[in-house]
């Protein structure tokens, strides 16, 4: 347990940094379209790669060796993103390094759900180190980037992979039990005939999409709405730690029987939240609302993560996680900062948020659904 603690801890510390990325482009001269056009090259790279990764993992049962691969792939290539301020030569070497760094999260989950035998509740105990390595390092990087160069992003971020790199060279890696010989490729299209999982991803794909709508257009409303940039962080703050403190409220509580319940409350609690925020004028009403940033996104990543796992066999343990991961933030990612973007420009906020909350409560109705007609082992 403590390797894998340690590996996620230094992983979304690494992560951290691309926090900042957005502001180093903008310091060596790149446009907001060419900013723009290399964040939608990344989700559209998820898309392509995870399922590739996944398969490669399912097929040749190697999943540490590779997610060793993935590791030292990306940190050599986010370190090349340095070495020219050319457009053209950050739009190659982004391209290249989502490839290999954007498979990384859902392999690692496959491994830990494989060691752990899907337990929902110690894999959240695990969980729980990453988000503390998030929160805990977005201060002191932020710090460190105002004071120094923010050049330096990029060591920082070769560094951190380099450690998890070394760390999954000491992670355990359980035997499991498969239910057929070596997979073929044609196996795999089994996963998109299951009408359970497919609907299963409909849901999360609705609500994904909604909470993008949210994400790439929130801190613009708190600063021009509600506050300014130290609002802004304050909001952020109280985002991480009640994720960090509903991990580990499910690390501590009972085994996570039943996933679909939590993403129902996940949902709900998403509704109301973005719904609320359309009604919202007061500092300490969207610092309240932030407190909410736990359930919603933290009982949907424990949740799915385990209901997946569950739902399948260990067969498909890393396909399943991978195409998780390309719909819940890779499609999902592309529809909501569009309709998102349309919504900002032609109407306004108020319907924003009610447009996601709205998206919400659709998925709630498909996961009631499942709930009511797929078992889970």
């Amino acid at each position: 347990m403590l390797r894998y603690k340690l590996f996620y801890f230094m992983l979304y510390v690494s992560f951290t940094t691309h926090h900042f990325l957005n502001l180093y482009f903008r310091d060596i001269g790149l446009t907001g379209l060419e900013i723009g056009t290399i964040k939608a090259l990344s989700a559209v790279v998820m898309i392509l790669s995870q399922p590739i990764w996944g398969c490669l993992c399912d097929i040749f049962r190697m999943r540490k060796s590779l997610l060793k691969i993935l590791l030292s792939f990306s940190a050599i290539l986010f370190f090349l993103v340095s070495v020219r301020d050319n457009f053209y030569w950050i739009f190659l070497i982004i391209g290249m390094y989502g490839f290999f760094k954007s498979p990384i999260v859902p392999v690692a989950d496959s491994i830990v759900m494989i060691e752990l035998n899907g337990d929902g509740r110690r894999y959240s105990q695990i969980r729980l180190w990453g988000g503390l390595g998030l929160s805990v390092s977005v201060f002191f990087m932020g710090y460190y980037f105002n004071q120094s160069n923010l050049q330096n992003l990029f060591a920082v971020y070769t560094l951190f992979t380099l450690l998890a790199c070394g760390i999954a060279f000491v992670l355990p890696q359980r035997r499991c039990s498969f239910t057929k010989g070596k997979l073929k490729i044609k196996d795999f299209w089994c996963l998109l005939r299951y009408k359970d999982f497919l609907l299963f991803l409909a849901a999360i794909l609705f609500l994904q999409t909604g909470a993008f709508i949210i994400d790439g257009f929130f801190g613009l409303f708190v600063k021009e709405k509600i506050g300014n940039e130290v609002t802004l962080g304050w909001a952020l703050t109280i985002a991480g730690i009640s994720e960090v403190i509903v991990y580990y409220c499910l690390g501590k509580g009972k085994s996570i029987t039943q996933p679909c319940r939590l993403l129902m409350i996940s949902a709900f609690t998403s509704a109301l939240r973005w719904f609320l925020y359309a009604r919202s004028t007061l500092v300490i009403q969207i610092m309240f609302l932030q407190a909410l940033h736990g359930i919603t996104f933290g009982f949907f990543y424990i949740s799915s993560v385990t209901y997946v796992d569950r739902i399948l066999s260990h067969d498909f343990a890393t396909s399943a996680q991978t195409l998780l991961w390309a719909i819940a933030f890779g499609v999902a990612s592309v529809l909501g900062s569009i309709l998102g973007g349309y919504l900002y420009d032609w109407w306004n906020y108020q319907v924003l948020f009610l447009v996601a909350s709205g998206l919400a409560l659709f998925s709630l109705g498909i996961l009631v659904i499942i709930k009511r007609t797929v078992r889970v082992k």
